[in-house]
């Protein structure tokens, strides 16, 4: 095998993790924005204080830390390559550690689908509650007192809305739109991506609540 024939062999090898965790995201990515949409549209929402500047430190810290795993591959990056090309040269090549790779790079791109569904979620209800915060803020103009996300043990409340003639505690719980329903009407000839409630249950275009 020649050395230019190792060399790539050796950056395809390095690369291949690379390659499978942004696999597996891109396909989840893919599969969610042609299956699914938030239910609200995030611009439209009334801005909480310093939101521009909270986005501004999550994307910072974002690129700090792909700075700090850019500096390790700078790093670490030419010396495996000769390690690997040198053990396909002499014909030696550590099929050991090739199989733990293999279970390793299999149990990342598990996590990563894990967490990106978890990502989803939490992305979900996030905008719901920031959603339903908008709506809740009329009510101060009424006299109520508003809070968000109070902390107890074991729970926490979404929201708490504090007025003359009551302590109403609010719980926030999103869906996806599913794109299939946009064309779908409903059951009671609505649009297929409005929600009813009937007989003590919420009506949504594909399942029942």
């Amino acid at each position: 095998m020649t050395g230019f024939t190792s060399g790539i062999l050796s950056v395809g090898i390095l690369l291949s993790s690379m390659f499978v965790t942004l696999g597996v995201m891109y396909v989840l990515l893919k599969h969610r924005h042609a299956t699914v949409k938030l239910p609200v549209d995030r611009d439209q929402l009334i801005r909480i204080p310093a939101f521009g500047l909270q986005q501004e430190i999550q994307d910072l810290q974002i690129n700090l830390i792909a700075s700090m795993l850019m500096g390790v591959l700078v790093v670490c990056l030419p010396f495996a390559i000769n390690s690997i090309q040198a053990h396909i040269t002499v014909g030696k090549f550590p099929w050991l550690f090739a199989l733990t790779s293999i279970i390793g790079l299999t149990y990342c791109g598990y996590k990563t689908w894990k967490n990106f569904s978890k990502l989803t979620k939490l992305r979900l209800g996030h905008t719901a509650e920031i959603a339903t915060a908008n709506e809740l803020i009329g009510l101060q103009a009424l006299g109520y007192q508003i809070f968000h996300d109070i902390q107890a043990d074991g729970f926490n409340i979404d929201h708490l809305a504090i007025g003359k003639n009551g302590v109403f505690a609010i719980e926030t719980k999103g869906r996806h739109k599913r794109h299939k329903d946009h064309t779908q009407p409903n059951q009671n000839g609505s649009k297929g991506y409005e929600l009813f409630y009937k007989d003590g249950r919420l009506h949504f275009p594909s399942w029942i609540e």
